[in-house]
Order: C-alpha cells, then sequence, then structure tokens
C-alpha cells in the first residue's frame, strides 16, 4: 500500500494536492488527517465524496511508499505516532528543501503552489478530470498563490490554474471556499 500522510493543520494546497496524488496513484490511501486549517477543512467534509473511498484511520505497520505533499519533513507529522516502515518515500513540495533526504517526486520552488505539480503530471499523463475535481484542484492553487498575487506565482500556475478551468472547474465554487469574507 502506498499512503499519503498530511501535516497537522494542512492548508488547501496540501488537501489538494493529495487528492491530485490519488488521480495519480488510486491504489493510495489517505490517512484521515486529525487537523486541517478552516479552508481545508471546510473542503475536506463539503467534498468528502471525493476522498470517501481512499481514507483510512489507522495506517499500517509497514507500507511500500510513504506519499508527503506540500512538504517534505517527516519531523513534521505530528500526526503519527508511530511512523510506518516504508521502503520508497515520495515528495511533491514546492519549498526549499532543508533536510538531505533520499526521495523520489518533485521539490520545485519556482511554482507557488505543490498542486501545480501534481497538476502538471495529471496533465502529461492525460487522466481525466471531471468538473468538481478540477474544482477542488483549483483550490491549491489559488489559496497558495495568494490568489495569483502573491511573488511566488509563477506562469506555470497560471498554466495549470487555466488547464483547469478547461476541464470545467468552477472559479465561483473556489471563491467561495478559499476568499475570506470579512464583516464590519
Amino acid at each position: 500500500m502506498d499512503l499519503i500522510v498530511l501535516t497537522s493543520g494542512a492548508d488547501l494546497d496540501a488537501l489538494s494536492s493529495s487528492y491530485g496524488v490519488l488521480k495519480i496513484n488510486p491504489n493510495a490511501k489517505l490517512l484521515k488527517p486529525l487537523s486541517l486549517s478552516k479552508s481545508a477543512g471546510k473542503v475536506f467534509k463539503d467534498f468528502q465524496n471525493l476522498f470517501k473511498d481512499f481514507i483510512i484511520e489507522n495506517p499500517p505497520k509497514e507500507i511500500e511508499k510513504l506519499i508527503l505533499v506540500d512538504t517534505h519533513s517527516l519531523s513534521r507529522l505530528e500526526n503519527l505516532k508511530d511512523l510506518p516502515k516504508f521502503k520508497k518515500l515520495v515528495i511533491y513540495d514546492h519549498h526549499p528543501l532543508k533536510e538531505n533526504i533520499e526521495f523520489e517526486g518533485i521539490i520545485d520552488t519556482s511554482v507557488g503552489s505543490a498542486t501545480t505539480l501534481i497538476v502538471e503530471e495529471i496533465k502529461r499523463k492525460n487522466i481525466p478530470l471531471n468538473k468538481e475535481e478540477a474544482t477542488q484542484l483549483l483550490m491549491g492553487i489559488y489559496e497558495d498563490t495568494g490568489f495569483f498575487k502573491y511573488n511566488g506565482t509563477s506562469p506555470r500556475d497560471l498554466m495549470m490554474a487555466a488547464y483547469l478551468l478547461e476541464k470545467g472547474a468552477e472559479i465561483s465554487t473556489v471563491r467561495y471556499y478559499v476568499e475570506e469574507k470579512f464583516t464590519i
């Protein structure tokens, strides 16, 4: 079994990335997160139909691949009391590497979102996406690039967002979950 593990308090980029990995690797499972950011928690609840067949509550003692998204640090996996034994570590991250670790996957700091890296792979492999899936993936890119306003936003982020819009992603739904509302 391949297992995706999110860090405690994971944001929408991590949640969207994890769903993208499940599209790439349908045999993988997602360890049920103990805590998520406010927006990621709402999306996880409202889009549970996308995740329900892939969630496990307790990790097995041994797995083939441990998959990390939006992080590369094993020490940030506070939700695991005992890290399962794994043969391979797979990482999809856009943060600078701070540890000397052996892994498969992609760490690329030239993009503003880990989800961008996953969507590039989905596109490259021509994996079909429906409207709901495209919307969920777009949320990760939209949030982590600050609605495409952060300096780290790259042309690749915008190209993958455009790709998801072509697949039917609904920007109004993305805005509903991602944009903060202020009351006076």
